[in-house]
């Protein structure tokens, strides 16, 4: 998974975004459907931060819906990582 979530930052930082998406996406259904929640929740940061990265506005509501969760789940750097991304955009 974390590999997964690797390759879809390496996508992003590459220019291809609709594959980072792509990718980040299957990340984060496969850690869901797996019961992997931490891993789900660092798949969501960083599909989220791509998506800001190109300017699509859901990666702000993703953040927003993430950092309220995170905080719910006890995950307090995947909240904080979705804190500062949302006052930094």
């Amino acid at each position: 998974m974390r590999c997964a979530i690797a390759d879809g930052l390496v996508q992003s930082a590459l220019g291809r975004h609709s594959e980072a998406a792509r990718v980040l996406e299957d990340a984060c259904r496969s850690a869901r459907d797996g019961g992997l929640a931490q891993l789900e929740l660092e798949a969501r940061l960083e599909l989220a931060r791509a998506e800001l990265r190109v300017g699509v506005e859901a990666g702000r509501a993703r953040l927003q819906a993430l950092l309220q969760e995170a905080r719910l789940r006890g995950a307090g750097g995947i909240a904080r990582g979705a804190d500062r991304l949302l006052r930094t955009t």
